[in-house]
């Protein structure tokens, strides 16, 4: 018989924001057997693989599969878009802060990313999990079509809801081998800091994912959301901000098993750094590298 393939550990990091979620990535980056991805989102963003599957759990029609169908693809395919000029663009507009002078949003979504650059199959596999969703395509368009769009409709029956953990799961776990084999790693390690929002489903389409959830003191991670383009910037408005998240949370890790996630502290980690990495090693299975204390 065939050898069963490996499963390769999804390692993820989340936290409320400003928490300390990208300085573990950024450790756990100097691990020779762990990946180097940017922050991706495809996974928990509106629109993405989480979104996708809850929203159609409860509601279907053609016309509601075909829009969720089609704004998966957008948002996959912009995540995945490799464009040195748009992520050269968006670096600098960030860089000198031009993006907060404007009334409007400047720069393309997603456009800062370019997923394709750590995963040379990544359109493939878009294109593979879309006709995995559709069973046939057929010119059309109704009144809620968007204008300038392709008169293209996709349709599945309501039974696929039944297979969409599974088909969404596959789609992810393609992208992770193919990352982890362009880049010789065996642990496939991300920080979507919102992870803990949704690690309940995310459990349902990669059960083998676990979760290092990073805390930090609420008033320093309430300070720190005032300086950020993506959250409130007066401090009552960041406090409720910071309560909503944290709640979701704690409905969620009712829902998921005792032994899926790891609660770590960045105070702890600045303590005693060699005892937080090793708790987290041991959690997700790493075996520990020196490397992992090591100063950039």
């Amino acid at each position: 018989m065939p050898e069963k393939a490996k499963v390769i550990p999804l390692c993820l990091i989340g936290g409320a924001g400003r928490s300390g979620t990208t300085v573990h990535k950024r450790i756990f980056a100097r691990h020779p057997d762990c990946t180097r991805v940017p922050e991706y989102r495809f996974s928990i963003d509106p629109d993405g693989l989480v979104d996708f599957y809850l929203s159609l759990q409860t509601i279907w029609s053609p016309y509601y599969y075909d829009l969720k169908v089609k704004r998966l693809k957008r948002v996959l395919t912009s995540i995945g878009g490799n464009s040195l000029f748009l992520r050269a663009f968006t670096h600098y507009m960030r860089k000198f802060k031009v993006e907060r002078l404007l009334p409007f949003h400047a720069v393309p979504a997603y456009s800062g990313i370019g997923f394709s650059r750590c995963s040379p199959r990544y359109g493939q596999l878009v294109d593979e999990l879309i006709a995995d969703l559709v069973e046939f395509e057929y010119p059309g368009q109704w009144n809620g079509t968007s204008f300038g769009e392709r008169p293209q409709m996709y349709f599945a029956s309501p039974e696929i809801r039944k297979e969409l953990a599974a088909k969404l799961g596959k789609f992810w776990s393609a992208v992770i081998e193919d990352v982890c084999r362009y880049q010789k790693a065996s642990f496939f390690v991300e920080d979507n800091t919102w992870n803990i929002l949704w690690f309940d489903s995310i459990l349902k389409l990669m059960p083998n994912a676990r979760l290092v959830h990073v805390l930090r003191d609420p008033r320093d991670v309430v300070a720190s959301y005032l300086r950020m383009r993506w959250s409130p910037n007066e401090v009552d408005k960041a406090a409720k901000w910071f309560k909503g998240i944290m709640n979701r949370w704690f409905e969620v890790r009712k829902q998921v098993p005792k032994d899926s996630f790891l609660e770590v502290r960045l105070h702890d980690l600045v303590q005693d750094p060699r005892k937080t990495l090793g708790e987290v090693t041991d959690f997700w299975g790493i075996p520990w590298s020196d490397q992992l204390l090591e100063e950039n």
